[in-house]
């Protein structure tokens, strides 16, 4: 009764794998590669936040084992990419996420961390540039000289758009 009572603490206390069972690729690209996967991966952020695009879900569909890797020929498949990346730079994505362990696969979700976390650096430096130009408003003139035929505009528009029955459009 015992052992029985062992066993089944030891069967309880499993913890589960890192990350659906995979890791993080242990192979480094070159200096030249490797400086040129920062912008790529910036490049694929920015045009998949503006077009909505969830990369884990996209490639999740092409997962059928739900272990966060997919085989290379459907990531090329199913690599949603601007005009502006190459297949160089697909192949070079390749490179970078493929899984150490098991030839032949691509480690999305590591992609897809990466990813999150750049959105998160892109957010923080749109935020401190956005104060930089907040305050800029310190060398900007605070009097500015009155312009005659600038001001008679927007007292037309003032004045339609407050009556829009007196139009005058001869005057």
């Amino acid at each position: 009764m015992a052992a029985w009572r062992r066993f089944a603490l030891s069967v309880l206390q499993v913890e589960a794998q890192e990350f659906l069972g995979t890791r993080r690729s242990l192979r480094p690209l070159d200096i030249e590669d490797e400086a040129h996967m920062e912008p790529l991966l910036r490049r694929l952020q920015r045009y998949y936040s503006w077009r909505g695009i969830n990369v884990r879900q996209l490639f999740h569909e092409f997962d059928t084992h739900n272990i966060g890797v997919i085989h290379e020929s459907q990531f090329y498949r199913a690599m949603p990419k601007p005009l502006s990346v190459s297949e160089e730079d697909i192949a070079l994505l390749v490179l970078k996420y493929r899984d150490p362990e098991r030839p032949g696969l691509v480690n999305y979700m590591n992609l897809s961390n990466d990813l999150d976390a750049l959105s998160d650096i892109m957010e923080a430096e749109k935020r401190t540039q956005f104060e930089m130009v907040r305050d800029m408003s310190d060398y900007l003139p605070h009097h500015m000289r009155p312009d005659k035929p600038l001001q008679d505009i927007m007292d037309r528009i003032r004045v339609c758009l407050r009556y829009p029955c007196l139009l005058d459009f001869g005057a």
